[in-house]
């Protein structure tokens, strides 16, 4: 029985001197790569880095990054942030340059055309508007907001400034 518990306490020892040089060879390995930090999922395969990425790594030992290599990081980002803004922001004046040069290239070869063309859709606008008025004073009349003798002189005055606006259109914007 003796020589079964001196075999027992022997197979004991081996195992915690087994554990002591893995804990061992662990701390040896962190000492020789103090930046290596790695997150292992329950299969033992390396899943992340401690700063939560969803990659596993091609290196074997995943780094945390300092201070100053996260600040030289978003620094580079910005920095590119803002080229990308600035390279936008120029598109876009070019653009707007192109689309006015287009319009003073069409007004060049007809300003007539051009002047009269938004004479007349200011004219139409105005129109509109005169309409939409009306419109307006009829449900006001319906309603009974307005009385009749305001509500026929609101509308004659406005359909006074709309025969003018047409007369105006037909002239040719003028």
């Amino acid at each position: 029985m003796e020589a079964l518990l001196d075999g027992l306490i022997a197979l004991c020892l081996l195992a915690v001197l087994a554990l002591i040089i893995l804990i061992l060879r662990e701390l040896l390995s962190k000492r020789l790569h103090p930046e290596a930090v790695e997150v292992h999922d329950d299969a033992g395969e390396n899943t992340a880095t401690k700063s939560g990425e969803d990659k596993p790594t091609e290196r074997p030992y995943a780094r945390e990054e300092t201070e100053s290599e996260r600040l030289t990081r978003t620094e580079k980002e910005l920095a590119e942030r803002e080229s990308k803004s600035k390279a936008e922001k120029i598109r876009e004046l070019r653009e707007r340059e192109s689309v006015i040069k287009r319009r003073e290239a069409d007004e060049a070869v007809n300003p007539k055309d051009a002047e009269a063309e938004t004479d007349t859709g200011r004219l139409r606008a105005e129109r509109e508007r005169l309409e939409d008025l009306i419109k307006k004073a009829e449900e006001r009349f319906a309603a009974g907001e307005l009385e009749e003798r305001n509500y026929k002189r609101i509308v004659s005055d406005y359909q006074a400034q709309i025969l003018d606006i047409d007369v105006n259109i037909k002239r040719g914007g003028g």
